[in-house]
């Protein structure tokens, strides 16, 4: 008869926190020397203390909706309804590591579940790897509840951080271009003391639709942060010379959204549609590359025949003027289209805002340049795109617009085109329908970030067939990623919606008034005046007025939140999270703090002793066994969780080895396991038990 006493070594279970080596659900003793077990004989558990911490049992079902921006349960914005708005609830699983089964987790590792989850919840490049799901502990240390911490990165107005070249990509053209290679048909990037350098090499293609293919890049990492991100491009080898800065070579620079490399655009991007006026061969090819916006330096295309100077062109993505709009529905026609930073009109009796009126009363001749533009800028503030144009000797310095330098010391920056252009008043002016015309000012501005466009990259094409024209884009404001390429699903919406054949969905955000430009056949109530959020001091590192919104529950609000169903699992009264709830702020993180403690898994616990011959059976999971007892969820003084749980069975049930010939034993391999015989990772610190190993009584 032989009592055996087993234990983790709690100073080695930390070492390698990646091993289950030494844990406290998990351990090898070693003897010294060998133990003889004569023949025929049993074993059984004597007794055992554990550490419990409480657990979690995730279905794989548990699931919320996140988004972020104005709070719609609030009073002041009873009247609007989510589909007024630029956000869209993100639907979220809390994510199981075995998608087959349940999984029972220890509060800490549904925290950090919880983390991940709030993370891809809001695939935002200012946001996403920031969220955190925290334990609350009572001044006595006990657990009290979850805290749900969102936040949002600083601003990056004075900040460059150039993507990687290995990111560069140009799309798959071989079925274009019947397999030829490539190499002398892209661009070359490089790494200049400016930023970074697109010039092209000798193109032999002559038709000019596969010319715009074949010069694009796209730079597939950074994204560009919302808080003052820019993206400033130096026309430094597409004009004659750097003194009055003519150009002489078409290009096109702008921000662009993650599709997948396969793909040149949206699965719902026209090409057929035409914004470059129609009349000549070289329109066509314009409206093939997408970009989300765009400034292209492009010979004149509203005549019979190309002018030989190059004007300045913007444009974006947005629905046709000759489609009806529907929310997403087939008539929707996704294209380019102008934006029109001149032709405000002064002609009729339409109002025009004041400073909103642009100075050029047409397109920008960039050949005779008589203003020596040479530096263009895009910059996001919150949820408006802002262009500017750049004079003078050239900006090189990372400073951006909010310092006292406006952007630099020197040289000028002017705005090109923006929604900042005129103040609020002056914009509703033109929602005014007079006699019967309705004049919208969408089409003069830059449309506003939406969920489906918040990762934006950069985009550059140099239609030049002379080898070395390009430009330098001498400053990107993105926030750092580990990510090269779009196949991170997590950290892209637009993308996670492309790859998991939900494209309706983004299609209905892109079919939301705010998003459409009007003019043409579009329903006049398409466009009016949508007032865009910009970034604000004390906004707690967000735009005005904008909140975090998390749904736990189904909200009537929020619709498209059907499904939420964590608010009780993670122990929650309120259904919806929001500016209104309110959340406690510490610095720039907003803190949701749940009511109450989770309700623990009631999960029963089995001791294995796996390296004997003794043979028990589950058939919750049909095979063998190496169990050798069942720990009840009371211990023996009538405690569920907490620490030095003992247990020590009434009467001890023995296992037969079924040893004929006498057992020669140096070490014991001890697991402690759920049902379905899965670590139990709720146990913490040293446990303890003793084996009693006897003669089988004859």
């Amino acid at each position: 008869m032989s009592l055996v006493i087993l234990s983790n070594q709690e100073t080695n279970q930390d070492l390698n926190t990646d091993s289950e080596w030494e844990k406290p659900y998990s351990f090898n003793n070693a003897l010294k020397e060998t133990m003889v077990i004569p023949p025929n004989s049993q074993v059984a558990l004597q007794s055992i203390k554990v550490n419990k911490s409480g657990s979690i049992t995730l279905q794989g079902s548990e699931t919320f909706f996140s988004c972020v921006g104005i709070d719609l349960n609030a009073v002041a914005n009873k009247d609007i309804e989510i589909h007024q708005t630029t956000m869209n609830p993100i639907r979220t699983n809390i994510r199981t590591s075995d998608s087959l089964y349940q999984e029972t987790l220890s509060i800490e590792e549904m925290a950090d579940k919880m983390s991940l989850a709030m993370d891809r919840g809001l695939p935002h490049p200012d946001m996403y790897g920031l969220q955190k799901c925290s334990i609350r502990n009572d001044s006595a240390g006990k657990f009290e509840g979850l805290n749900l911490e969102y936040t949002s990165g600083g601003d990056m107005g004075d900040t460059s951080n150039q993507p990687a070249l290995t990111s560069a990509a140009q799309y798959n053209l071989t079925m274009l271009v019947g397999g030829d290679p490539l190499d002398t048909r892209t661009l070359a990037v490089t790494t200049v003391a400016s930023g970074t350098q697109f010039l092209s090499n000798a193109n032999p293609i002559v038709d000019p639709e596969m010319r715009f293919y074949a010069n694009e890049i796209i730079m597939k990492q950074n994204p560009l942060s919302h808080y003052n991100g820019e993206m400033r491009i130096d026309l430094t080898d597409v004009v004659v010379d750097q003194t009055d800065f003519v150009v002489d070579q078409p290009c096109a620079f702008g921000l662009t959204r993650s599709n997948a490399v396969e793909t040149i655009d949206p699965d719902y991007f026209d090409t057929d549609q035409e914004y470059l006026n129609s009349g000549i061969e070289t329109i066509d090819t314009g409206n093939i590359q997408f970009f989300d916006y765009v400034i292209r330096l492009e010979q004149k295309q509203d005549q019979s025949t190309p002018d030989t100077d190059f004007y300045l062109w913007i444009g974006q993505s947005s629905v046709s003027p000759d489609a009806v709009p529907i929310h997403g529905g087939e008539e929707d026609v996704f294209c380019m289209r102008e934006v029109f930073y001149y032709e405000w009109d002064t002609t009729t009796a339409a109002p025009t805002p004041g400073t909103a009126k642009s100075s050029f009363t047409a397109r920008y001749n960039m050949t005779t340049n008589t203003l020596k533009i040479n530096q263009f800028k895009f910059q996001i503030d919150g949820e408006m795109v802002n262009l500017w144009y750049h004079t003078g000797t050239f900006d090189d310095t990372d400073a951006g617009f909010g310092d006292t330098n406006n952007g630099g010391a020197v040289g000028t920056w002017t705005i090109l085109s923006s929604f900042t252009q005129a103040s609020k008043s002056d914009w509703e002016l033109l929602n005014i329908n007079q006699a019967g015309d309705l004049f919208s000012y969408k089409e003069h501005i830059p449309k506003p970030i939406g969920q489906q466009t918040w990762n934006l990259y950069p985009k550059i094409f140099v239609g030049s067939s002379v080898r070395d024209k390009g430009v330098v884009m001498s400053k990107w404001g993105g926030r750092v990623t580990t990510v090269a390429d779009f196949s991170d699903n997590d950290r892209d919406y637009y993308l996670r919606m492309e790859n998991t054949g939900n494209i309706g969905e983004i299609k209905a955000l892109e079919g939301r008034s705010m998003f459409i430009m009007g003019g043409g056949e579009i329903d006049p109530i398409f466009a009016y005046f949508f007032p865009m959020k910009g970034m604000a001091a004390g906004s707690n590192n967000l735009p005005e007025t904008f909140g975090y919104n998390v749904m736990l529950g189904e909200s009537i609000r929020y619709k498209f939140s059907t499904g939420a169903n964590i608010k009780s699992f993670l122990g929650f009264s309120q259904s919806v999270l929001t500016n209104s709830t309110p959340p406690t702020f510490v610095g720039d993180i907003a803190t949701y703090k749940g009511d109450s403690a989770p309700v623990f898994s009631q999960t029963t616990l089995f001791v294995r002793l796996n390296n004997f011959t003794q043979i028990s059976y589950n058939a919750g999971i049909g095979r063998p066994s190496k169990v050798i007892y069942v720990m009840p969820r009371f211990d023996n003084s009538g405690r569920e969780d907490g620490s030095a749980l003992y247990f020590e069975p009434a009467q001890r049930i023995y296992l037969d080895l079924g040893n004929t010939e006498t057992l020669y034993i140096n070490d014991f391999d001890v697991t402690i396991v759920d049902s379905r015989e899965r670590l139990s990772r709720s146990l913490t610190g040293t446990t303890v038990m003793c084996l009693h190993i006897k003669q089988k009584d004859m």
